[in-house]
């Protein structure tokens, strides 16, 4: 929750003190945030431990939050916005950091990088001191670098990841472990206040890579993508640089504080688009970012408007005034995209907890939960299991839609550990599979979806869609990708098509050997692959006709989905 204490009205004079008394909290057993109501205070002011009492301060003011060190667990400030502080980077900035401990004596605190080139001046605070950098210095695990009016600096890390900061910035260097051998290596960098641009090393190639801000935690894995970020008083600013090096560079993003989010940073360049398959986790959301030939901005906010969904009436477009609300959100943000809940003329659909039957004409996004609860719901253990949404990724992909996924956190902002579990198994399939789903288009079949049975009817009256679950298929360009929900045996039977296969092979095997094809099917191997479903990979020359869309989406139905 957020708590202002004694501010009142959340408003400071912009030259007084003020205290922030969060004794109360303790009583309610509530103290996991306080709000700072001067965002630029939070982020950009001077921090002080005072006995178990927390300074802030600036020029003009001075904020007191007593009893801010007392116990083992530290709220988290955030700003109005909910912005947020984290506590990590106030031990760093108040000297509450412990470095090891070996043999009874301080152990020496670990070089994670060093300073190449600097202009005007730069410090860092280290467990609570301040440090003066010149040309050449090292920098430690948990220092926080801070650059001067007027001047720049920049780092290069052990791993080769390089940081150029400009002036007023505010970094924390949480972790670097690396080593040349490893698979496992981590980072994890903060940009409290300031912009920096930084190219990825070695770490986001050779393990988990990650770079916080007070919006979002980014996840920088593969290749040595270069990102500008400007962090001001809490409002982000994303931006995945042209390399104009033909390759596909990308950035996971995990937005905290969602609700907060729409109103602290501006902006919704994120696509929706057909095939570029978003994933929500419970108000937590991540999505990929591409640079091609253009930089692409990746501002912090929702993707579109998604509104009237609750209000499940025949007149809503009349009693949101729908028409109106939609020119309006044009005239603000023209890219916006919006989804049919407002009852007016929609860019997508929205089908709630089911998987349209068959092809769509139209862009459409599946939005699901991975329980049965869309918020947290501690008896709702009725989790889909990981070869269940690798099922629904497959379908709803080979028919032209996105997969919305929701995860309800805890009131402690943390995914549950089956919920993280199951992402995790379903994440491995996805990086393993990943150009079957990430940009691939629909199915250029159709039969394999399932068919229509007039004998029965749906609750609607109309026949009943009846789904066959024996195979997907998504495409790219001049490929076409099976996923074999069910395992076929030693031969895949191939639907007709007439474009010739010049190679065969299962998608997740890194040499990508060749598999025999003949008379219309493909040998496979004799045991099946280990993992969820494996992906048969087909190259082919030219493209496939596609077929005539079947069970398209009922936008009428799914308005009131």
């Amino acid at each position: 929750m957020n708590y202002a204490g004694k501010f009142g009205s959340g408003d400071l004079d912009s030259h007084s003190n003020a205290s922030v008394d969060i004794d109360s909290l303790s009583h309610r057993g509530d103290a996991d945030t306080v709000t700072i109501p001067d965002a630029h205070l939070l982020f950009g002011g001077d921090y002080e431990r005072s006995g178990a009492d927390l300074i802030v301060s600036d020029h003009d003011h001075r904020v007191v939050v007593p009893n801010y060190f007392q116990g083992g667990k530290h709220p988290t400030l955030v700003s109005p916005d909910g912005a947020a502080l984290d506590p990590k980077v106030i031990e760093a900035l108040t000297g509450h950091v412990q470095y090891a401990q070996a043999a009874g004596t301080a152990a020496a605190a670990k070089v994670v990088g060093h300073v190449i080139k600097m202009t005007g001046s730069a410090s860092v605070v280290r467990n609570g001191v301040t440090v003066t950098l010149n040309d050449g210095d090292n920098v430690l695990q948990n220092d926080v670098v801070q650059t001067g009016s007027g001047s720049t600096l920049g780092l290069v890390m052990i791993d080769g990841t390089t940081f150029n900061l400009t002036a007023g910035a505010r970094l924390m260097l949480n972790d670097l472990t690396y080593d040349a051998s490893s698979t496992s290596n981590t980072s994890l960098f903060t940009l409290v206040q300031g912009a920096a641009s930084f190219v990825a090393g070695q770490v986001a190639k050779t393990g988990d890579m990650k770079v916080g801000t007070p919006v979002a935690t980014m996840g920088i894995r593969g290749t040595a993508v270069i990102l500008d970020i400007s962090a001001v008083d809490g409002k982000v600013s994303i931006s995945v640089v042209d390399q104009r090096d033909g390759q596909i560079h990308a950035v996971q993003a995990n937005v905290r504080f969602f609700d907060s989010v729409r109103r602290a940073v501006q902006g919704a360049e994120v696509g929706c688009g057909v095939n570029e398959f978003p994933l929500v986790v419970g108000g937590w959301r991540a999505a990929a970012l591409e640079g091609g030939d253009a930089s692409v901005v990746f501002r912090v906010a929702e993707e579109g408007f998604d509104g009237g969904g609750a209000l499940r009436v025949p007149n809503r477009a009349e009693l949101i005034k729908g028409d109106e609300l939609a020119a309006m959100i044009h005239e603000l943000q023209p890219g916006c995209l919006i989804n049919n809940r407002a009852g007016v003329a929609a860019d997508y659909g929205t089908p709630e907890q089911h998987i349209p039957g068959g092809k769509s004409t139209q862009p459409f996004e599946v939005c699901m939960t991975l329980n049965g609860h869309w918020g947290y719901n501690q008896s709702d253990q009725n989790w889909k299991s990981p070869a269940l949404v690798v099922r629904n990724i497959a379908d709803i992909v080979s028919k032209g839609g996105n997969y919305l996924l929701n995860v309800g956190p805890t009131a402690e902002g943390e995914i549950p550990a089956e919920g993280i579990r199951i992402l995790k198994e379903v994440g491995q399939w996805t990086m393993a599979n990943a150009e079957a789903i990430y940009g691939a288009g629909p199915t250029p079949f159709g039969e394999e979806l399932g068919y229509e049975d007039a004998a029965k009817k749906d609750k609607e009256g109309k026949p009943l869609w009846v789904d066959r679950d024996d195979w997907r298929c998504t495409t790219q360009a001049g490929k076409l990708y099976f996923t074999l929900l069910k395992w076929p045996g030693m031969k895949f039977a191939l639907p007709a098509f007439a474009n010739k296969i010049t190679k065969a092979y299962l998608l997740a095997d890194p040499a990508h050997s060749p598999l025999a094809v003949s008379g219309g099917s493909v040998a496979l191997p004799a045991t099946v692959p280990a993992g969820l479903a494996p992906v048969l990979c087909l190259e082919i020359e030219g493209e496939v006709k596609a077929s005539a869309a079947k069970g398209a989406l009922d936008s009428k139905k799914d308005k009131e989905s």
